[in-house]
């Protein structure tokens, strides 16, 4: 299951096994929403574990390492 933040939001669910090449979007089909539910539980759990905040924050701005000698 993948979750893309930027606008539009979305989401995706491909079975890799029968679609490797990822054609066949499974959310929002009926006979995947017990699956669905649970990995979306688990991703929340997984973001409470690693602080991770929804939205997601800026990119952190890289800064040049300049070497004064």
């Amino acid at each position: 299951m993948i979750h893309f933040w930027e606008q539009p939001e979305e989401w995706e669910l491909y079975d890799l096994e029968t679609d490797p090449d990822e054609m066949r979007n499974l959310i929002g089909q009926r006979t995947h929403e017990i699956r669905i539910r649970e990995l979306r539980s688990r991703l929340d759990e997984l973001r409470r574990e690693t602080g991770d905040f929804e939205p997601p924050g800026p990119a952190g701005t890289v800064v040049p390492c300049i070497n004064k000698l």
